[in-house]
């Protein structure tokens, strides 16, 4: 699933995943995390994850509950076991 730029997900935890979670960058884009209990309003309460590499693909294993990609213009961030399905606790 392709990552909405600006949009908060909750992610499963690795254990709940048939595949090895990943991100894939293609251009330039700010991951941020979040492991609150509940859903942060916006990525001011998150904190910028500085070790995904942008233009690779990049193996998840922490254990962060909410996830948001910020991307620039023509960038995506591509998740594969990551997330189950977009929150829908908004």
């Amino acid at each position: 699933m392709i990552l909405e730029s600006g949009k908060i997900y909750k992610r499963q935890y690795f254990t709940d995943s048939l595949m090895c979670p990943t991100l894939e960058i293609k251009g330039t884009a700010k991951i941020y995390v979040s492991n609150s209990g509940i859903k942060p309003a916006s990525v001011d309460e998150m904190v910028l994850e500085a070790d995904f590499e942008n233009g690779k693909v990049n193996t998840v294993i922490g254990m962060t509950r909410w996830i948001c990609a910020i991307c620039d213009e023509g960038s995506e961030v591509r998740e594969m076991g990551l997330i189950s399905s977009p929150y829908k606790g908004e």
